[in-house]
């Protein structure tokens, strides 16, 4: 591998993890709408799941928007960004569970 392959892969793939957080920061609100009221009466592993499938279409929306701006993306690094970008969502949200359990707790006693 040539040092200008390695490097061009480099940004490449610096560029698509940017890309998965920005759209993961930009869905956050809207995947915690609609999956905290359920997900708190999941285990871990159900609410994940749960969190990864109903914030897929957010996350293909909000990705479909960002690749305007970034067209020389491959299919298969889009495909990559959008599943950076569920990774991502899944533990934004799961932090976002954490943090506001004790509050929620305090409210109901």
């Amino acid at each position: 591998m040539g040092v200008v392959s390695f490097l061009f892969g480099r940004r490449r793939r610096t560029e698509t993890a940017d890309l998965a957080i920005q759209i993961s920061v930009l869905s956050r609100e809207t995947v915690v709408g609609l999956t905290v009221a359920r997900a708190r009466r999941m285990t871990l592993a159900e609410a994940r799941g749960y969190i990864r499938a109903r914030g897929r279409e957010t996350i293909t929306r909000q990705a479909e928007l960002l690749f305007r701006r970034h067209d020389q993306l491959s299919a298969a690094d889009r495909e990559q960004v959008v599943s950076l970008a569920l990774d991502q969502i899944v533990h934004l949200v799961m932090r976002h569970l954490v943090h506001t359990a004790p509050a929620a707790r305090r409210l109901a006693a």
